[in-house]
């Protein structure tokens, strides 16, 4: 005699495919951050850059590049981990969870390789580093008001 599956099992996986397909058709550019505006990169004024492409703006901040082209060193600025800002910037900009970014600047701290980012407790503070510091690079929520600091396209 032969069994037969319940109905609901032979149903689910064409549901799950159904809406695997539908989120698929999302656009990829859509955020789902409530109110939090989409993250920019802002240096200080000395360096002389207008533009990064994404693998160099990861290299920069997982602190394997240290110096720009002109020889100046970077420093780096971020924000504290559970920032919403940090952690879309983390995610959109650099393509890595905000937790992989800590666990490598952890290992090379620990090890003794480099030095951790220096981390600022908010945009204000950020903006106001970053403008005085030369070498730096930061970033801010778009539209958070910066004087003083250089916009950076990211390609």
């Amino acid at each position: 005699m032969l069994h037969s599956l319940p109905r609901t099992l032979t149903i689910a996986p064409v549901v799950f495919s159904v809406i695997v397909a539908l989120l698929c058709l999302l656009p990829s550019n859509v955020s789902w951050a409530a109110s939090e505006s989409a993250p920019v990169v802002i240096t200080h004024p000395g360096v002389n850059v207008e533009k990064l492409t994404r693998s160099t703006l990861r290299s920069i901040f997982t602190l394997r590049l240290t110096r720009w082209q002109d020889g100046m060193p970077i420093r780096v600025f971020v924000l504290p981990d559970n920032h919403p800002s940090h952690q879309q910037f983390s995610k959109n900009n650099l393509g890595v969870f905000p937790y992989r970014l800590r666990q490598v600047w952890d290992r090379m701290v620990f090890s003794g390789i480099g030095k951790a980012p220096i981390e600022v407790e908010d945009q204000a503070a950020m903006q106001k580093e970053v403008a005085r510091t030369p070498g730096a690079i930061g970033y801010v929520a778009e539209g958070s008001g910066e004087n003083g600091v250089n916009y950076v396209l990211v390609e």
